[in-house]
């Protein structure tokens, strides 16, 4: 996972639009960083090399790097981690470098970039108008993705005879976006987990492939984001936001009801991220064909790929979830205890979960 990265303007003679890109992340990162660089836009990229930086870890030298691309990957990076900068044409420091330019390879070259940036730090450079208008756009573009809950991951997901084939299709899902199952169709009573599950392939990818954008939204949230959009006069860019995601999640759609124009729009974005072999992953407390208020083109969009369902817990698997929230509480319970409790709460998970809180 990337915390932190800078996109720096950093040319030669040779190479006169050159960029270096810094990022602070795991090593297994890196590859995943290079192949979006050259699969996504085919850009010619030099080896990775380690920065003698406490910020970073990691540099990586982009040549001839086009204003429209480096924009795409200003927009990427902001995505995946908000703590990143750019920062253009130096003067004081680009005439520095010419003075100490030379042939040294790229790792010696880092180290003497860094003494540089030491002794030219204390400059102040103003923000650039591109920059402040990448911060603005963020800014903008912000509300439109729900944050993950940190403790619905796959590890914390107890499995059993009601869930184990949705669990299996979800982590395949998360394994291969866009390639298995697409849409995944996860529908279930309340409380079974479905959020968990949807939220846990996030957190898999997120972690996985730290360069796909992935966006979380329950429907009554998307809801009002279109109506928003509409009246602010913004719904291109909550349009453009949506179709620049690689992994959509859609919580609870059964409540996108009410509102034609919320389906239009739903409808578009299912269809553009669909075509582009982006993974679209939704819950509901219904089977598509059971959703009598959504209209007909949406629900036969929804049945394009795999629904799978939830049921209730059995017995065995109420007192599994018992015990692992009670570790993950630290909370010491009599096996007898967590028995009788499961054998008195059927319904769903989150009356489980409560008994213990």
């Amino acid at each position: 996972m990337i915390t932190s990265w800078e996109l720096k303007f950093f040319p030669t003679k040779e190479n006169p639009n050159r960029y270096r890109l810094r990022v602070k992340c795991n090593p297994e990162d890196i590859d995943e960083l290079l192949s979006f660089l050259k699969d996504e836009f085919n850009l010619s990229v030099s080896s990775p090399f380690n920065v003698l930086s406490s910020a970073y870890n990691f540099g990586i030298y982009i040549n001839n790097l086009p204003q429209e691309i480096k924009n795409k990957i200003v927009e990427r990076l902001y995505s995946v981690c908000s703590e990143g900068k750019i920062e253009d044409k130096q003067p004081q420091q680009e005439h520095i470098k010419k003075e100490t330019e030379s042939s040294l390879p790229e790792d010696l070259e880092s180290i003497l970039t860094n003494l540089v940036e030491q002794v030219s730090s204390k400059v102040v450079e103003p923000e650039s108008k591109e920059e402040t208008l990448l911060k603005e756009s963020k800014q903008k573009t912000a509300f439109v993705s729900m944050p993950l809950n940190p403790k619905y991951t796959f590890e914390n997901f107890v499995v059993g005879a009601n869930n184990r084939f949705t669990h299996a299709a979800a982590l395949a899902v998360a394994e291969n976006p866009g390639k298995t199952y697409n849409p995944l169709f996860i529908y279930g009573g309340v409380g079974l987990g479905k959020t968990h599950l949807m939220q846990a392939i996030g957190h898999y990818v997120k972690k996985k492939r730290p360069m796909m954008k992935v966006a979380y939204i329950p429907s009554d949230k998307f809801v009002a984001q279109v109506i928003e959009a509409i009246r602010n006069g913004t719904i291109q860019q909550l349009r453009d936001f949506y179709s620049n995601v690689d992994v959509l999640l859609v919580d609870d759609v059964q409540f996108m009801t009410g509102s034609e124009s919320t389906q239009e729009e739903f409808f578009h974005i299912f269809n553009t991220l669909h075509q582009l072999g982006k993974q679209i992953v939704l819950t509901s407390d219904r089977p598509p064909k059971m959703l009598s208020t959504l209209e007909d083109r949406l629900r036969s969009r929804f049945e394009w790929g795999l629904i799978a369902d939830i049921k209730s817990p059995s017995l065995e698997t109420r007192v599994a979830i018992l015990k692992k929230k009670s570790e993950e509480e630290n909370v010491n319970v009599d096996d007898n205890i967590l028995l009788y409790v499961a054998s008195k709460l059927k319904s769903n998970i989150r009356e489980l979960e409560g008994f213990l809180k």
